[in-house]
């Protein structure tokens, strides 16, 4: 059943782990935040009206991060309270992810590359020059933020599995792919592609080398975490590792 119905170009949407706390944005409008599970809808005042392109919230239900395309990536740490624009720059922001606890954070850009924060979205820096010329058209990264999955239209998957700093190349086709998302582990990647249906793929990975951060590092609401906390193991995967996407049965 549907409790509440507004109307807008609504172009992205994401909850917290309890379902709680839901934040929508839409094309050429603001962002809307719901406390109660939906029931009903509040617009923040603060970003204003723009040209949203991706919005997604942390399960901690406190770091919300959104894009505004040829804006700028906003970032609030309250839950919508105040934003800041850590990354301003006239890009094509295309989409957003956030760990569970908001420490890491992924944009993905039309023609100008990838872009991560590991300080709560505080700063962002590029990541994976090879890839800047790619049309990216969303990103996902799976609880702790370790794996980052990105989509191209017309390329593979790539994936990463140390947090953004490299990414590998799957073996998925290259098809005109419109959205990913992946599990809260990481290992689940579902991705659509446009006239093509929905892939599934798995990720293995080694697991005596885990990109998990220590219990020493776990994040707090203000940001603290300076930027020589970035992990800096490098896990190995062998060819045969390398993750495959399948077509669902239609």
């Amino acid at each position: 059943t549907y409790t509440t119905q507004y109307y807008g170009s609504w172009v992205g949407v994401s909850c917290s782990l309890s379902g709680q706390i839901m934040v929508a944005a839409a094309l050429d409008n603001y962002i809307y935040i719901s406390y109660n599970h939906g029931t009903t809808l509040t617009y923040t005042q603060t970003p204003i009206y723009a040209s949203w392109t991706s919005v997604a919230v942390s399960s901690n239900s406190t770091y919300i991060i959104a894009t505004a395309e040829s804006e700028a990536v906003y970032v609030s740490t309250n839950l919508g309270v105040t934003w800041g624009t850590p990354l301003a720059l006239a890009y094509y922001y295309k989409g957003c992810a956030v760990s569970s606890l908001g420490m890491y954070m992924y944009v993905v850009t039309e023609g100008s590359g990838i872009f991560i924060s590991s300080n709560y979205g505080a700063s962002f820096a590029p990541t994976a020059p090879t890839l800047s010329s790619l049309s990216f058209t969303s990103v996902a990264c799976s609880g702790d933020g370790s794996v980052v999955v990105v989509c191209a239209p017309y390329n593979p998957i790539y994936i990463s599995i140390n947090y953004g700093r490299d990414f590998i190349v799957s073996t998925s086709p290259s098809l005109d792919w419109t959205d990913i998302t992946t599990t809260f582990t990481g290992t689940t990647i579902v991705s659509t592609a446009y006239g093509s249906g929905v892939y599934v793929g798995t990720l293995y990975y080694d697991p005596t080398v885990s990109p998990t951060l220590p219990p020493t590092q776990t994040p707090s609401v203000t940001p603290t975490v300076a930027p020589t906390q970035v992990p800096t193991v490098v896990p190995t995967v062998a060819p045969s590792e390398l993750p495959t996407l399948n077509p669902t049965p239609s």
